[in-house]
């Protein structure tokens, strides 16, 4: 059966590496991160290499959605968030990478974490604080021109599997 244009292909999803905290998966030209706990100094490592990777394994524009959940834990104030910001500054610096972050949830404590992160965040061109999945999705599609639809799929898929990874490890 042929398959539908626009439509998921969980056989294109490539798991980079999955464990309860985080979850990173590549589709096509955009890498996804799901982070449902902690960020750690090896998830930081961890995102840089396969960033770094993935754009010396792809052609054109590459993007990454990193999603944190509302089950998140938040990074505090300190050398963490120091070297988390300087591994994002490092991939902003490559001109064909894109990233849009997005904190899941409408709770109130999700509302004001969007809300800081963009009071935050220095402005750049080819960084965007999503406001929901659809506009996280709509973003990234217009940047490395694939289908917003078939890519929420993809995130989707890969909440799915971070939820797993999360109750088989807790």
């Amino acid at each position: 059966m042929p398959s539908v244009p626009g439509a998921f292909d969980a056989t294109k999803l490539e798991v980079v590496m999955s464990d309860a905290d985080n979850t990173f998966a590549r589709y096509g030209s955009v890498l996804i991160q799901v982070r449902p706990g902690r960020m750690s100094f090896e998830a930081v490592d961890r995102m840089e290499s396969s960033a770094r990777l993935f754009r010396i394994r792809t052609a054109g524009p590459v993007a990454m959605i990193a999603l944190v959940e509302e089950t998140a834990e938040v990074v505090a104030a300190g050398a963490l968030r120091e070297k988390q910001r300087e591994v994002i500054g490092r991939m902003l610096d490559e001109p064909r990478t894109y990233l849009t972050a997005l904190i899941a949830g409408d709770s109130v404590r999700s509302v004001l974490l969007r809300s800081v992160i963009r009071l935050m965040v220095k402005p750049r061109p080819r960084l965007h604080i999503a406001r929901d999945m659809k506009d996280a999705t709509r973003w990234i599609a217009q940047a490395v021109a694939c289908d917003a639809a078939e890519l929420e799929a993809a995130v989707e898929h890969v909440r799915g599997l971070a939820k797993d990874a999360r109750r088989s490890r807790a």
